[in-house]
């Protein structure tokens, strides 16, 4: 698993005491689809009644040695947290560990009625690690949960080819009610 990422239960779950649901007979879901291209495949899957993670690396690929990563969370029940928030929450959790971080906030904007907010986060190195990890989050604040979204490479920078790609791929994701 991506060494920037352990915010969730740390920094975020507070805020499930105060955060209810708004009732509904539809459960709402963020839709993305992973480009079949890359060739992604599950590493992890984990679930429970208030979280669901599921982090994928490359065929070839596992969680212990990728060069490529994708993860997509969605926090049920955590609301009325304002996305740049969330993005500093990340932030936080990346200095922590690799205090040379840089946060670079990409846009942000709304999706049907809901904000989101697309940032970088680079790390050319780790206090226990030398390996750079540079990460690019999509996180939308729903009307039923938060959806943090991140791909990440074991790079110092995102290139620009990368950011292109993936913020058109993140900003078409749409939010479903089923």
């Amino acid at each position: 698993m991506s060494k920037l990422y352990f915010f969730v239960a740390a920094l975020l779950v507070p805020f499930y005491t105060f955060a209810q649901s708004t009732p509904t007979t539809k459960t709402e879901s963020l839709k993305i689809e992973w480009p079949e291209s890359d060739h992604w495949k599950v590493g992890k899957d984990l679930s429970d009644t208030r979280m669901h993670s599921v982090d994928m690396v490359h065929e070839n690929e596992s969680l212990a040695l990728w060069t490529e990563m994708a993860n997509s969370t969605s926090l049920k029940g955590m609301l009325y947290i304002p996305v740049d928030t969330a993005m500093y929450f990340m932030f936080l959790s990346a200095i922590a560990k690799a205090p040379d971080a840089k946060l670079t906030l990409v846009k942000k904007g709304e999706m049907q009625e809901c904000p989101w907010i697309l940032f970088s986060i680079e790390a050319p190195e780790f206090k226990t690690d030398p390996i750079p990890e540079s990460q690019l989050w999509f996180i939308v604040q729903g009307k039923q949960g938060l959806y943090t979204n991140f791909v990440a490479l074991k790079k110092e920078k995102l290139l620009d080819d990368f950011l292109k790609k993936w913020t058109e791929f993140f900003l078409k994701t749409r939010l479903s009610y089923n």
